[in-house]
């Protein structure tokens, strides 16, 4: 066999050696090694304990060694520290591994830690990577999102913008400010703990289209750099501000300080003009109704308002308009607008009623008058003086203000041809000083003829007014003809309204006018509480019939009307019984002495004393 043969095969009898030991080989260790790391706690505060905690499963048929290097890295003192663990894992078994098992565990700080797991089969000297990594110590981190409630907006729409923010960090924050980019802050949040969410709303007026992302300002919780600022650029919301149409418009709103006169007066206008559209204003001028120009001004922005002030004098009531005028800065026509007062002229006016009692007085008698002045103008009066031709001054007044009354009265005896009242007021205008005269209708009050009518005034007297008992009392009555005619035939008696009965007073032929004569009766019998009337009947010189009444008197027998009636009764009977046995009582002692005097011959006693005598006569 040549050479170059022998060669060929060698290579091909190498070649199946090396590929039966790696059979023999992956067949010794069949299975794998697998493992999972974690930090714990999973919420840690600066300088709290903490630690790593590797699972480690061996499912390969052979035992494994595993070594674990770890290294604490310190951002402050950019120091670091290495920690070193070996364990033996049996076939199937798995293993919880803390970095804390070696000594003590490592404090919370400013910093990450790193790790590196490697393991070695049973029989081999290799060492295999089963994992490395970094982990951070404090994990801050969020999940954000941000929206807006329209995309498209007017302008000057508001826009509410709402941000939700939650936290995906392994420690507490505080004092976290939501910050939109181009609007500022929408709000805090004083305290958000690990996995919690919360929203901030605000809103804001949009004036452009705006394009704006999510910023969060919070505060390290290491106290290490201070404020953390954190942007996201990718939580972005754009709202659209349409355009609007020009508008031109300018508004004037004005006032004056009288819109009332009484003479040429000094009226201010106060004027607010402002630009209600949403193009600039230029050379905005104030003009008013005789052409004058009072006010310019430059420029209105949109939205803007000027004061303007002018002072006028008017001296007629009308209709008073100023116009105010600007043209837009993009060259369209001038925009106008106009403020229109009405001033009318006023003058003083006043009011005086006048009022008397009695309604008919006769000469002689005294008048009382009243007059009641009212300011029923709109303009103030001063210095009032009221007179009366007859009576000189009624009332003076320092001030008469419009809607205000004024209460005089004054007495004026009746003449013969009555009263006549001639009301004048004068007075100034308090604000010109302009006179003002003001003359009432004349007011005539006649006086009245005498009355000739009849009538009679009855004042009556009853003594004793009350008795305890019946009996009987004294009635006196004064009768006065205070009529206009002269009284006949003239009868007085008293009416018992309650036996129905009339005792009679007295009469007389005649009572002239103004003359009072008295009826007296001296014995009026009462037994029970009873009503009275004094009736007068009379006639007048044409014969007619009249009759004048008192008003009803009373005369009370006892305590009550009750104990009145029942004792007026009883007293009745008991003056009844008393006189029926007082007749008895004389009857029996009359026919008793009758008696013994017809049978006195006959008595034992008569006729013994009878004896006696005739012996005495025997003896002389």
């Amino acid at each position: 066999m040549p050479k170059r043969l022998w060669r060929i095969l060698s290579v091909i009898m190498i070649f199946a050696m090396v590929v039966m030991a790696l059979v023999d080989t992956v067949a010794l260790a069949q299975g794998k090694v697998t493992m999972s790391v974690r930090m714990s706690p999973s919420v840690v505060q600066p300088g709290e304990p903490f630690e790593l905690i590797y699972n480690i499963t061996n499912s390969m048929d052979k035992p494994v060694k595993v070594r674990i290097r770890e290294e604490l890295y310190n951002h402050v003192t950019n120091g670091k520290e290495t920690t070193m663990l070996e364990r033996s894992i049996a076939p199937g078994e798995k293993q919880e591994i803390s970095s804390a098992d070696e000594g003590e565990a490592y404090k919370a700080i400013d910093g990450y830690v790193t790790y590196l797991v490697e393991y070695q089969v049973e029989g081999q000297n290799e060492w295999a990577v089963l994992g490395e990594g970094v982990l951070d110590i404090f994990n801050i981190g969020f999940n954000v999102s941000y929206a807006a409630s329209a995309s498209r907006v007017k302008r000057g729409d508001e826009v509410e913008y709402a941000a939700v923010v939650e936290s995906t960090s392994n420690v507490v924050l505080t004092d976290i400010a939501v910050v939109d980019s181009q609007f500022g802050e929408l709000g805090r949040i004083p305290r958000l703990q690990p996995g919690e969410k919360k929203t901030v709303k605000r809103k804001f007026k949009l004036e452009d289209t705006t394009e704006s992302y999510l910023i969060l300002r919070y505060k390290d919780p290491l106290s290490v750099r201070g404020d953390v600022l954190q942007e996201f650029p990718d939580a972005r919301v754009k709202v659209e501000v349409e355009k609007p149409q020009p508008v031109y418009s300018l508004e004037v709103q004005g006032s004056v300080d009288k819109q009332q006169i009484t003479s040429a007066q000094e009226v201010t206008f106060t004027l607010k003009v402002k630009n209600t559209g949403n193009v600039t204003l230029q050379n905005i001028q104030c003009t008013d109704w005789k052409g004058k120009t009072f006010y310019e001004i430059v420029q209105l922005l949109p939205g803007q308002e000027a004061t303007a002030i002018y002072k006028a004098t008017i001296d007629s009531a009308g209709k008073y308009t100023i116009t105010c005028s600007g043209v837009p800065e993009d060259g369209a026509q001038k925009v106008q607008a106009h403020y229109t007062v009405e001033i009318s002229r006023v003058e003083a006016m006043v009011e005086i009623e006048r009022r008397f009692e009695p309604q008919k007085a006769a000469p002689g008698d005294t008048v009382t008058l009243t007059y009641i002045i009212r300011n029923t103008g709109k303009v103030a009066l001063k210095d009032v003086s009221v007179d009366e031709p007859e009576l000189g001054n009624i009332a003076s007044f320092d001030s008469l203000k419009p809607g205000d009354e004024e209460v005089v009265s004054v007495e004026k005896e009746m003449d013969d041809d009555g009263i006549i009242s001639k009301t004048v007021l004068t007075a100034k205008d308090e604000l010109t000083g302009a006179p003002y005269r003001y003359e009432a209708d004349e007011l005539l009050i006649p006086a009245q003829a005498l009355d000739k009518a009849a009538h009679v005034s009855i004042d009556v007297e009853v003594d004793p007014p009350s008795l305890e008992k019946a009996g009987a009392v004294q009635v006196k009555c004064t009768i006065k003809n205070d009529g206009g005619v002269a009284l006949k035939n003239i009868e007085v008696f008293i009416e018992d309204l309650v036996k129905e009965r009339n005792i009679g007073m007295g009469s007389m032929l005649v009572l002239n006018p103004g003359e009072e004569q008295m009826f007296s009766l001296s014995y009026l019998s009462v037994e029970q509480t009873s009503s009275f009337v004094v009736v007068v009947k009379a006639e007048d010189e044409e014969g007619n019939d009249l009759e004048f009444r008192s008003q009803h008197f009373e005369v009370a027998v006892g305590v009550t009307d009750g104990a009145q009636n029942r004792h007026g009764s009883d007293s009745g009977k008991v003056t009844l019984l008393k006189v029926a046995l007082t007749v008895v009582i004389f009857l029996i002692i009359l026919t008793a002495g009758t008696l013994i005097y017809l049978v006195r011959d006959s008595l034992p006693f008569f006729r013994r004393r009878k004896s006696l005598k005739h012996r005495a006569a025997g003896g002389d």
